[in-house]
């Protein structure tokens, strides 16, 4: 039971890095975009 729960919330944290650091290059994309169109 414990275990699961465990493997769970890492797999949970995992993705939420994992989105984090996707939204971040998103982000960065956006702003570049941005920038070569002023």
């Amino acid at each position: 039971m414990t275990d699961t729960c465990r493997s769970e919330l890492a797999r949970e944290k995992r993705m939420d890095t994992a989105f984090r650091q996707n939204a971040g290059v998103i982000v960065s994309d956006l702003r570049e975009q941005a920038r070569s169109y002023s």
